[in-house]
């Protein structure tokens, strides 16, 4: 028996890069940044992919948001 996906994303990294003069709001460590395209498949049918960055601390793996002001 199958199991049927309705909504199904497939992430790829594409790049990472460390941020000059960023920290962690945490513990004050390092802040990585990674790209990743993204594909989105519903009911069988693809979607045109999209590329997201995310944040995070590489010493305590705190996810991290952008905030602009």
């Amino acid at each position: 028996m199958g199991i049927f996906h309705i909504v199904n994303q497939r992430e790829k990294l594409i790049s990472r890069q460390g941020l000059k003069g960023q920290e962690c709001p945490r513990c004050g460590g390092p802040v990585l940044s990674l790209d990743y395209d993204t594909h989105l498949i519903v009911f069988c049918v693809p979607f045109p992919h999209k590329i997201k960055r995310k944040f995070c601390c590489l010493i305590c793996s705190t996810r991290l948001t952008c905030s602009t002001r």
